[in-house]
């Protein structure tokens, strides 16, 4: 699994392989595509394998979703043995769209019931949530952190943000070794995020409205404190009810864009502040004005008249009362 390597294993990795006494050996490697750390262990290995073109050959091969067929022969070997193992494999390969992780997550859950109740309903957030009720609770305070952050975050943030026993090392670890989250590395620096969306989408469900809240307050704080991007901290502000002050770090994040030369960026942050200022307040013929012309640098003219008329209007109509 290449997303896991850190640069020192990296460069271990890149070392085996280039000399002359280099094992006789195929090494199938994984990566995501995304993932920046295994991007770099590959530009490594492929920098390696130059000037070796006959001896030491790189092959990607990508890899998309399981077909119908692949999905439900990976249910049937999981569910060998139960009586209905075919007409359940149907079922997994309709909830799981492609997707091996789901696929198995949900053949485990039936393999696990009793097959004379016959043929279970499968909802992949039901089962999801099952599992995640069957976590010890400092484990699940840890999960819940992670999915409301909505983002990869660093993990000194997502631990700083709950309690003592959620911070143990072993239940990073349990969620991890469980598929509920990923990171990037053991650092406190490396990212941690979940595993996969329909995960998320599922524990987020499960949350009650002041349980998210709570989240993204104690979110907020721990990005505060780690002196984190005004853009993220804002998000959360929002989220835990702190519209003004969420308020104006949309605004520093948008006057960073904006100097930055990224427009559409700026204007889509300043119209986040708009939305959490009240209608009447002083602030908003200025913010109006800073969208207007975020809106007319990105080359938005006709969006950027709008808001400069709806600004004008308003204004003209304070004046005249």
């Amino acid at each position: 699994d290449l997303q896991w390597c850190d640069p020192d294993s990296g460069r271990l990795l890149i070392e085996l392989f280039q000399g002359s006494a280099r094992p006789r050996a195929l090494l199938l490697g994984s990566y995501r595509d995304e993932d920046a750390r295994s991007g770099t262990v590959l530009a490594g290995l492929r920098a390696r394998a130059r000037p070796l073109a006959g001896d030491l050959q790189i092959e990607d091969v990508p890899l998309g979703p399981l077909d119908d067929d692949d999905t439900r022969a990976l249910a049937r070997t999981l569910l060998a043995g139960r009586p209905d193992a075919a007409e359940v494999a149907e079922l997994v390969a309709r909830e799981a769209e492609g997707l091996p992780l789901l696929a198995v997550e949900l053949a485990r859950h039936v393999a696990t019931l009793d097959p004379a109740q016959g043929v279970p309903a499968l909802r992949l957030e039901a089962v999801i949530q099952a599992r995640m009720g069957r976590l010890p609770a400092p484990a699940r305070r840890l999960l819940e952190a992670v999915v409301v952050a909505g983002q990869p975050l660093p993990q000194a943030v997502v631990l700083d943000a709950c309690d003592d026993e959620a911070r143990r090392p072993e239940g990073l670890a349990m969620l991890r070794s469980q598929c509920f989250v990923r990171t990037q590395g053991a650092a406190l620096e490396e990212a941690v995020e979940v595993y996969h969306d329909r995960i998320a989408g599922a524990v987020d469900r499960a949350l009650a409205d002041a349980e998210r809240r709570a989240w993204h307050g104690r979110l907020a704080s721990a990005l505060e404190r780690h002196r984190a991007d005004d853009e993220v901290l804002a998000v959360h502000l929002e989220g835990s009810g702190r519209e003004a002050e969420a308020a104006d770090s949309y605004v520093r994040a948008a006057d960073r864009a904006a100097r930055a030369l990224a427009f559409n960026r700026a204007a889509s942050l300043y119209a986040a502040a708009l939305r959490l200022v009240p209608p009447k307040h002083p602030r908003r013929p200025g913010l109006q004005a800073a969208l207007a012309d975020a809106l007319a640098n990105a080359g938005r003219g006709t969006e950027a008249g709008r808001s400069e008329e709806r600004r004008v209007g308003k204004e003209c109509l304070r004046l005249c009362r």
